[in-house]
């Protein structure tokens, strides 16, 4: 893949423009901010409160008479206060593609770096000495780049130092788990931001070929190199406990304590206190790992939603000529294939007989669209009979609407009808004629294999149908393929 297919167009726009300083000193800060939030995000008005105080006193101010930006009042506001500043550099980073803004259950607004916002701070911050040395800061970064794909070992290597009886440095120990820690907690960062970033291309794709290569890319990328690891092999729950407990011991041992305590007064000797940093790092990492379940069940979501948008995005593509849409992109589609032919004139004109718009507001009651809105009343409290209750004929339809998007029992009764030796391949169940309900059939087994961690494997050839291609893949079922 390209880098700059993964890299937003703009992203480098805030460290090329004539504000770069004030854009680059605040993205550090708000990195170094954010990282030290929660593991789910750092509300907006927080961060904004964080670089208001950082502008403040570092003196920063926006140049508007050398402004590359195209709001010029924007920028005339944003110089009228720190606070407003800094909310406009907010704005900026999350234009250029460093932060995404989320909303949450209760409207707040969380800002979380993205993937790529991630990668070049951690590598701003290797290149920044300063940030490293300033004091009365206990923000210390020593640690390599993160590789996404290695964070499953990091649960493992923390629950290792702490378990072995054999290891009795505990100031090396305490700070190899914070730096393990926070590099697991950057790789989770990451494979969300990843998720997000697949839940958006189902929006932006429009063919049933790209949704397709995208599933088998997001199974790839993320499913067998991190999402089915963390639900499995690397499962928190099987370690966390053990890790909670050693670090509580930590707290509760005069000795260990005063072993750490002498290796901070070395390590940070502006603090007056080494004693309040040691039981905040600790407690950091007990935090985190009591809230790791938030954030994997934030994932899990994540993950559901890219599924059910995927299905549901091809399904309106296999549909959308049965609908006012579908005609309407399959008009707009032939305009744009004629003009790029230069028949445009000839598109235009063949185009006007679908145009049956009156030319004065007059309709026909009978067949206008508008339907009145029905009078306001008010509904009091019902109550359903706990024993009589029954949906009856409507489970099923019930259940199409708002259960699982497949059914598994069908998906086996598919497998074990298409597959030859254990394996399905799309070229042998999809021909030029197949019917749709195979077609999705197919589709559905896919993202089945994505949620089991069969084999998927992309080929080289071309699929036809009569309504759409696609590339070409093969599934590998059965149990032994489960990891």
């Amino acid at each position: 893949m390209n880098l700059f297919d993964i890299i937003p167009q703009n992203f480098f726009s805030i460290l090329s423009s004539k504000n770069k300083r004030l854009y680059s000193a605040c993205l550090v800060e708000a990195f170094k901010v954010y990282e030290n939030a929660s593991i789910l995000g750092i509300d907006k008005r927080i961060l904004a409160d964080e670089l208001t105080d950082y502008i403040d006193r570092s003196n920063l101010s926006l140049d508007i008479d050398q402004s590359e930006d195209e709001e010029d009042e924007d920028a005339i506001e944003a110089s009228k206060s720190k606070r407003s500043l800094a909310f406009f550099v907010l704005r900026k980073l999350e234009e250029s593609g460093w932060i995404y803004v989320d909303i949450n259950e209760d409207y707040e607004e969380i800002v979380n770096f993205t993937d790529a916002g991630i990668t070049m701070s951690e590598a701003l911050l290797q290149m920044t000495p300063a940030y490293v040395e300033m004091s009365n800061d206990d923000y210390y970064d020593d640690m390599p780049i993160v590789n996404q794909n290695e964070y499953r070992g990091y649960i493992y290597t923390i629950y290792s130092l702490l378990t072995n009886p054999m290891n009795n440095d505990y100031p090396l120990i305490l700070e190899q788990v914070y730096s393990n820690t926070r590099q697991l907690i950057r790789a989770l960062r990451k494979l969300d931001s990843r998720m997000k970033d697949y839940i958006q291309t189902v929006v932006d794709t429009s063919e049933i070929k790209d949704l397709i290569s995208t599933l088998m890319l997001y199974k790839t990328e993320l499913i067998d190199n991190a999402y089915a690891k963390l639900k499995t092999g690397d499962n928190i729950n099987k370690y966390r406990l053990s890790i909670v407990n050693r670090l509580e011991e930590y707290e509760h041992n005069e000795h260990i304590l005063y072993l750490l305590c002498e290796d901070y007064k070395k390590k940070y000797f502006r603090l007056e206190d080494p004693s309040r940093k040691v039981f905040r790092d600790i407690d950091d990492i007990v935090d985190v790992f009591n809230s790791l379940d938030s954030f994997i069940a934030e994932i899990d979501y994540k993950n559901k939603k890219y599924i059910d948008s995927t299905i549901g995005k091809i399904k309106f593509l296999l549909s959308e000529d049965d609908n006012v849409i579908g005609k309407l992109n399959t008009i707009l589609k032939y305009i744009k294939l004629e003009n790029k032919h230069g028949h445009i004139d000839s598109a235009i004109s063949n185009c006007q007989s679908l145009i049956t718009l009156r030319t004065n507001k007059t309709y026909n009651q009978e067949s206008s669209l508008y339907t009145p809105r029905g009078k306001y009343v008010k509904v009091e409290n019902q109550y359903l009979d706990a024993y009589d209750f029954d949906l009856g004929e409507d489970t099923v339809e019930y259940m199409k609407q708002y259960g699982l998007p497949y059914d598994e029992a069908l998906i086996k009764k598919f497998t074990a009808s298409h597959a030859i030796e254990g394996v399905i391949r799309a070229s042998d169940v999809v021909l030029p004629n197949t019917d749709l309900d195979t077609v999705m059939m197919l589709i559905y087994t896919l993202i089945y294999a994505c949620e089991q961690s069969w084999d998927v494997t992309k080929l080289d050839q071309i699929v036809k149908h009569y309504k759409f291609t696609f590339i070409d893949f093969e599934i590998k079922v059965g149990d032994n393929n489960v990891r």
